[in-house]
């Protein structure tokens, strides 16, 4: 092992390469370092965030005279000055970008980790960090990109590897690099956010709020101690909740996310087609991926019902079903929405899984509300207060993404003449168009039901149908259940090859429905419990599902229909 890593190395460093490069990036390392410390004590209680001004600057000028000791001392490349001083600034200046995003993480973390007496020094500590973390990526990206050769191009390496995939291959490929330049165009929006609105950042951002770290299982927590308020779970997850409370906080929640993080890394895992590096595609899927970072944050009960539904659907594509009813009556039993899966049972014609299934969720409804003394007159009280907060009043517009609020987001856009009469607006449409909506809803998911199960899609494509219609048509819906998505995502990963263009289309939509997109907009509303703050996911979101969810259905006819009702009916089980 330790002589396949020097000989990694080695081609990695070939020649004479190494060492003028050890030189020469030690003196820009010192050289950037230097300067930007210069900036900080000397832009320090004149501008806020001075650290941020000093990484600009300092950048600046240490890039231009980097690219001059790499051409002439390190890579002696002949002329092409413009294109690789260009080439230059793209390489350091991507790194560059990414550090401006991550500079401000690394020092308000050590200005919250360090004494009193050192948090003085936290800017010159973190970016110390960041230069250190940036050298190595530096170096590959100026020796295969700025100042490349034909025989150690980076891109024809890529293209080489690229031929030699399958197309499930292909697709992993290509949505994990989707992912990743949706999550650096994220961190390099925040960078400039916090540039231009300062006080914004790195709030009401796909990083998140503090102020709402954590806090849907902590208040979850303090309702299952007795306190129903707000209680507004099915008795399955508080019988659950009630049996933990008592635990300390801090470690529930470490256990928790730790717990939801490593099944979906895992599921991840073992779904992705064999393909080289398959544990770096695996942490690139994770990490790019939105859904998992907003449910970790909010440590939002989401997670029990995703792993049901995980155990329903793989349990099912084994042919287990009575794992399947078993999994998928937990699920409902903790959230409503996961029963649209059912429509598979009636797909394959398991008749009586699908009793089982119903059985089993009287039965563990009734068990879990005896057990736990369920106030259901209560639990639906709390629920229409949660409903009217979240499916009425703007605030709904934040953090959910369903078609409901692609309707009215236009609306309380066009009444922005002052907060009461928007609010007004908004409130008086959403009450006027959710019986319309809640029609329209149920009329097109009988449409997919019925495309699923007579029709008969590839299981990839039921499963994502069905999958849409969970995600998107409720009227609330937040980001966080856009985690149930990576389940048809694998099985479209791993499906038999289709046209190229129909793969590509499909594997762009999904990465976009699972990139970063809650960059900040406008602020409409701020206090210290609460903001409203819209984001591009908000629109962007439900419209790019509209068009994946047209695109799987435009096959779609009503002889394949009549056709299929005909042999569902007449075929044997």
């Amino acid at each position: 092992m330790l002589n396949k890593l020097i000989n990694r190395l080695k081609s990695l460093f070939p020649g004479r390469q190494l060492g003028a490069y050890a030189l020469v990036g030690a003196w820009n390392t010192l050289f950037g370092y230097g300067l930007y410390a210069a900036l900080v004590w000397g832009l320090d209680g004149k501008l806020k965030f001075a650290y941020m001004w000093a990484n600009v600057l300092s950048n600046f000028i240490a890039i231009t005279q980097a690219f001059f000791l790499y051409k002439f001392f390190v890579f002696k490349t002949k002329g092409h000055y413009w294109q690789e001083y260009i080439k230059c600034w793209m390489v350091y200046g991507a790194a560059a970008l990414i550090g401006l995003a991550v500079l401000p993480l690394l020092v308000e973390t050590l200005r919250a980790l360090l004494p009193l007496a050192y948090k003085t020094y936290a800017p010159y500590a973190g970016g110390a960090l960041l230069t250190a973390l940036t050298v190595l990526c530096s170096f590959l990206g100026l020796k295969n990109f700025s100042f490349r050769t034909v025989e150690n191009s980076l891109l024809s390496r890529v293209k080489e590897r690229w031929a030699l995939q399958t197309q499930p291959q292909r697709r992993v490929m290509f949505l994990g690099l989707i992912l990743a330049a949706g999550f650096l165009i994220a961190l390099t929006v925040c960078a400039l956010g916090l540039i231009l609105h300062w006080q914004y950042y790195p709030y009401t951002t796909f990083l998140f709020d503090p102020r709402y770290r954590f806090t849907d299982l902590y208040e979850t927590l303090i309702l299952a101690r007795g306190h129903t308020a707000g209680l507004n779970y099915f008795p399955l997850l508080m019988g659950f909740m009630r049996a933990v409370s008592q635990g300390p906080e801090r470690i529930l929640c470490a256990v928790f996310v730790s717990l939801w993080v490593a099944f979906y890394v895992s599921i991840v895992y073992k779904g992705l087609p064999q393909l080289p590096h398959k544990a770096g595609w695996t942490v690139l899927l994770a990490v790019g991926s939105f859904p998992l970072w907003f449910l970790a944050d909010r440590a939002n009960l989401e997670g029990f019902v995703f792993m049901a539904c995980a155990g329903f659907v793989i349990s099912f594509w084994r042919g287990r079903m009575n794992w399947a009813a078993f999994w998928l009556a937990l699920a409902v039993n903790m959230k409503p929405h996961p029963a649209v899966f059912m429509v598979l049972f009636i797909r394959d014609k398991q008749y009586k899984a699908l009793a089982k299934w119903l059985v089993l969720c009287v039965l563990i409804g009734a068990l879990c509300s005896w057990a736990t003394h369920f106030d259901w007159l209560s639990f639906q009280r709390n629920v229409q207060t949660f409903s009217d907060w979240q499916q009425f009043l703007p605030f709904g517009l934040e953090f959910s993404h369903t078609f409901f609020n692609l309707l009215r987001l236009p609306v309380f856009l066009a009444t922005q003449n002052g907060l009461p009469d928007s609010w007004q607006a908004t409130v008086a449409f959403s009450r006027l168009v959710a019986p319309g909506y809640a029609v329209a809803m149920l009329g097109l998911f009988a449409f997919i039901s019925a495309h699923v199960v007579f029709v008969r899609p590839a299981f990839w494509k039921a499963l994502l149908l069905l999958t849409l219609a969970e995600v998107f048509f409720p009227f609330v819906s937040h980001d966080y259940t856009l985690i149930h998505l990576i389940l048809p995502v694998l099985f479209f990963l791993n499906a038999p090859p289709m046209p190229p263009k129909q793969s590509v289309f499909i594997t762009a939509c999904l990465a976009v429905l699972l990139i970063p997109m809650n960059f900040w907009t406008h602020s409409f509303y701020h206090s210290l419990m609460y903001d409203l703050v819209l984001n591009a996911g908000t629109f962007l979101r439900p419209l790019a599902a509209g068009v994946l969810l047209a695109y799987l259905l435009k096959d779609f006819s009503f002889a394949r229909l009549k056709t299929g009702i005909k042999n569902y009916f007449s075929a044997k089980k």
